[in-house]
């Protein structure tokens, strides 16, 4: 019950599944293939060898809009450090967010006619498929809390939120996270 859930508790599930999760390898940080060569490797240079846990409010504030640049693996080990940086400020605590970004890569792709919606769509499976049973119920207890926390001048992102629990981790374990035995990727 969300009642139940606390900044303390979101923090500490967020960090406990999160945990053992593997550093990615300084070669799968970030994809290749994009004309921004000098965004690449400012992201490359500031995650190399990184502990997500270790990131900065600064660090984490000039790469808000890291994930699409990010290798599936990469995602997933630094999601926590946004995740955790997002609840920060919800309680009043770190910079403001640029990083709200980080709740549009947690919801499903919008609904829109021919291929760019089922690429978007593959790639977001694909990412969210590594993740195990612990990471999805914290990531799910996170946008609980975080919907009752966005200000309300927040709309897009209040309704990224609501798109992203409904529309995928309200069901994300039962059908896409790996079972709780499975090992962190």
């Amino acid at each position: 019950m969300l009642s139940e859930y606390t900044p303390e508790l979101i923090e500490q599930q967020i960090k406990q599944a999160f945990a053992d999760t593997r550093y990615p390898g300084d070669d799968k940080i970030v994809l290749g293939g994009y004309d921004d060569e000098y965004e690449i490797e400012g992201i490359k240079t500031t995650f190399l060898g990184q502990n997500w846990q270790d990131m900065t409010s600064e660090m984490l504030h000039r790469y808000s809009a890291t994930f699409a640049f990010l290798t599936e693996k990469a995602y997933r080990y630094y999601l926590p450090a946004y995740l955790l940086e997002l609840l920060d400020w919800t309680e009043g605590k770190g910079m403001h967010p640029r990083n709200v970004d980080v709740i549009h890569h947690l919801r499903p792709p919008y609904d829109t006619p021919g291929d760019t919606s089922q690429r978007a769509r593959d790639i977001m499976l694909s990412r969210y498929s590594g993740f195990t049973f612990a990471q999805c119920e914290a990531i799910r207890k996170f946008l609980e809390y975080l919907s009752k926390r966005l200000p309300e001048h927040y709309r897009e992102e209040k309704e990224d939120v609501y798109h992203a629990l409904n529309d995928f981790w309200n069901d994300a374990s039962r059908h896409l996270c790996s079972s709780p035995e499975s090992p962190h990727t």
